[in-house]
């Protein structure tokens, strides 16, 4: 296919601040090599925003022929291998041998139909340069880049990569971009969210060609470069040349944004403060001391959801706050609420009967991880995020604080809890003028009191909190934090180890620690769940947000009668892991036998 050749734009990236990232984490995956596999960056892009996006694509080396496709590759995966699982991975059990060529087709090697699309206007890339052959053996690490042409009249999009970079985390990186010498003006840098591309505010090529950014989150960031870029194209039907605006093809490139090397990183007074807290019974009631401990990714005993499933049968759990801390410290442990639980915080009227606290902590109960709001019996009195935004930016005070009422002054701690809610939408101007004002209230105050009050461990651990929730560095308030700690795992309130003052700073250590590691804030729990990624005939991958002994169970059917039932108990370390199961038709995840809690979706 010539059209797939004609008038492509390379970019060459200069780094003023470069580096290398290490080798994709695929190391798991060797004991797959009785049935070959490899693990590469896979990406389908169309109009800016991306079919698929998956850095670490799982692919075997039978994959096309499962589907009736054949690559002719005797030994290894090949191409072809790798864009008939990004099918699988988008369509799932829609995507059948039989109907597999509705999906994905070729014909005399072209690529005729893509992701259920009949098109000619696509392209592909293996390893950032140009490919036309799917027959070509990919190996661990490696890079298959799909995309559909954006300008269909020249074809003249321009292909933008980035190769790995690392950064220090707070400090002003910048790069500068330029095709074949040529500075290039108004390429904008963006974020890539799973699917989603998010450009970055201010982050956007000036005259010179440079682009200046800070990534104040350590860890991985996954950006693109996206937009047009002015330039002489040939025009196919004249043979003459025109100035057009040609799209860009995103690429995505990993950022690696490194600690400062003074950071403060307090291991052992995190881990004897975590032994103090896990020598308690973890039962209804305890939601604080949970939050603290799953977010730090240690397995909570299933004696706590066995006594929240109790109070909750016995009617215990009634006011908004109870709900929400519930709620939120069930989710920390990896179970999901049902819409019964959460069902009175459909009513307005019942969240805000709580105070600012209720509408603070509702709003971050329902962002946990995105759960929907139940419909409410009176729809005049529907709950929504929108009005708890409302509710809370309506409280603040003219010095920019919070307080728990109104006639109150403003605290600090109110203030940073506050902020903690609001942070997921300081996208929007109001929002985000409200944190500011708000943060600006907590910098000024925290250090206004004498640094012997006795409450002002609390208020440096919520302020902790906040500061992670906004992406922005807290050791400067870590670091005041720990002049509470008693030295025995404990911190001090009025100068006495206090059991409440060590749960809110071990609170503020998890997510420090999060914030340090680049891991989701400490009430972004999107992370906090089992998921059963993969599945083929000897192995299962799981991802686990704790570390600690799972049941799994394979059961194998014949039509629908089950005919056998295996139980696996592994012992999982947090994060992903690769575990042989030898077969089965369907898989579980339980907490235990015992308890037979089921821990993810069936696969």
């Amino acid at each position: 296919m010539s059209i797939l050749k004609r008038a492509i734009g390379y970019l060459s990236l200069l780094t003023i601040i470069a580096g290398s990232v290490g080798s994709v984490s695929a190391n798991q995956y060797a004991m797959l090599e009785k049935q070959l596999s490899v693990t590469v960056a896979a990406t389908a892009v169309k109009e800016n925003k991306f079919l698929i996006n998956e850095q670490e694509l799982s692919v075997s080396s039978d994959e096309a022929e499962r589907f009736g496709y054949e690559d002719l590759l005797e030994n290894g995966v090949s191409a072809l291998d790798v864009l008939v699982k990004m099918h699988e991975k988008i369509y799932g059990k829609s995507f059948t041998p039989d109907n597999a060529n509705e999906y994905l087709s070729l014909s005399g090697g072209w690529i005729t139909h893509a992701f259920g699309e009949e098109t000619s206007n696509i392209g592909y890339k293996i390893n950032y340069m140009d490919a036309s052959d799917l027959t070509q053996a990919m190996t661990d690490g490696e890079a298959f880049e799909f995309y559909y042409y954006g300008d269909t009249q020249y074809y003249s999009d321009v292909y933008l990569h980035m190769d790995d970079i690392v950064v220090t985390a707070g400090e002003t990186a910048s790069f500068t971009v330029n095709n074949n010498g040529m500075s290039l003006v108004g390429v904008q840098l963006a974020y890539v969210d799973k699917n989603d591309i998010i450009p970055v505010e201010g982050a956007c090529s000036n005259d010179d060609g440079k682009i200046h950014v800070t990534f104040d989150r350590p860890g991985e960031h996954y950006i693109t470069l996206y937009g047009t870029v002015e330039q002489n194209v040939t025009d196919w039907s004249t043979g003459g040349t025109v100035i057009f605006d040609s799209p860009i093809i995103p690429s995505v490139t990993k950022i690696t944004a490194e600690l400062p090397d003074d950071i403060l990183m307090p291991d052992d007074i995190y881990a004897s403060t975590a032994k103090t807290l896990q020598n308690k019974d973890l039962v209804y009631g305890s939601e604080w001391s949970v939050l603290g401990l799953a977010r730090s990714g240690m397995n909570v005993p299933d004696t706590y959801y066995k006594s929240v499933m109790e109070a909750l049968s016995e009617n215990k759990i009634v006011k908004a706050t109870d709900i929400e801390k519930t709620v939120i410290g069930l989710t920390a442990s990896g179970h999901r609420a049902d819409s019964d639980l959460l069902e009175k915080l459909s009513s307005s009227t019942f969240v805000k009967k709580g105070g600012i606290m209720s509408s603070i902590y509702a709003l971050l109960t329902f962002d946990l991880c995105d759960y929907a709001i139940p419909k409410s019996s009176d729809e005049n009195d529907q709950n929504t995020r929108e009005i708890m935004i409302e509710t809370i930016l309506k409280a603040q005070k003219d010095d920019g604080g919070f307080s728990l009422s109104e006639n109150w002054e403003a605290t600090v701690d109110t203030t940073a809890m506050a902020v903690q809610a609001l942070a997921r939408y300081r996208d929007r101007k109001d929002v985000s003028e409200s944190i500011c004002r708000a943060m600006a209230f907590v910098d000024t105050n925290i250090n206004a009191s004498d640094s012997q009050s006795p409450d002002k461990c609390s208020a440096l651990a919520q302020v902790i909190i906040a500061y992670g929730e906004i992406d922005k560095n807290p050791s400067d308030y870590v670091k005041k934090m720990l002049e509470y700690y008693d030295g025995n795992g404990q911190f001090t309130y009025n100068g006495i180890p206090n059991n409440m003052a060590t749960i809110q700073a071990y609170e503020a250590l998890a997510s420090y620690y999060r914030w340090a590691q680049g891991e989701n804030s400490l009430y972004d729990m999107s992370d906090a769940f089992y998921e059963i990624v993969n599945v083929n005939s000897d192995y299962c991958t799981i991802y686990a947000p704790f570390e600690g002994e799972r049941s799994i169970v394979k059961a194998s059917y014949e039509g629908d009668i089950l005919t056998d039932i295996h139980v696996i108990n592994s012992e999982m370390q947090k994060g992903t892991n690769v575990i042989k199961i030898n077969g089965g038709d369907k898989l579980m995840l339980w907490a235990s036998m015992d308890s037979m809690q089921p821990m993810c979706e069936v696969y």
